[in-house]
């Protein structure tokens, strides 16, 4: 079963990277006002993380990150600082005849020299997928939820509201 999850996700990752609408591959922000953005999966499941464009719709996608299930990335991404940042992450699961697809959408003002963490876990509904932010410095970190409302590879306009 392990190897079916493993090829769902280079799956995932060559539908996000060859597809007819192909997601660029996220660049960090050089610059001094930067956050540094880790992907913390704890699921069962691989994880894809893709920062937006625009944080108002979440228009623009580029692929960040891909951790497979268990893991922790050990390079950080960095966040440009100087406004709202949108973030979406995907995860994917293998059933007998299907492949079931969630995703999650965030956003948040990141505060340059602070580090964050998306943390992924299971949740109790196997359709479904359980992550959310916080600053790994411990201050309270305001994060906005995101209804995500296409699907998170074939469209190029808005993904959320």
């Amino acid at each position: 079963m392990m190897e079916l999850k493993t090829l769902a996700f280079v799956g995932l990752i060559s539908s996000l990277l060859t597809g007819c609408d192909t997601t660029p591959i996220y660049k960090n922000p050089t610059g001094q006002n930067t956050a540094k953005f880790y992907l913390n999966n704890l699921s069962s499941r691989p994880v894809a993380l893709q920062i937006h464009d625009s944080s108002y719709q979440c228009k623009g996608r580029n692929l960040a990150k891909g951790e497979p299930a268990g893991s922790r990335s050990v390079e950080p991404i960095l966040l440009d600082t100087t406004f709202e940042v949108a973030l979406s992450a995907v995860t994917s699961d293998v059933h007998i005849g299907y492949v079931s697809l969630c995703q999650l959408g965030f956003s948040f003002f990141p505060k340059t020299g602070h580090s964050y963490e998306l943390k992924m876990i299971d949740p109790p509904k196997r359709d479904s997928c359980l992550g959310g932010i916080r600053d790994l410095s411990g201050e309270n970190v305001i994060v906005q939820h995101r209804q995500m409302t296409s699907a998170p590879f074939f469209e190029s306009g808005s993904w959320c509201e």
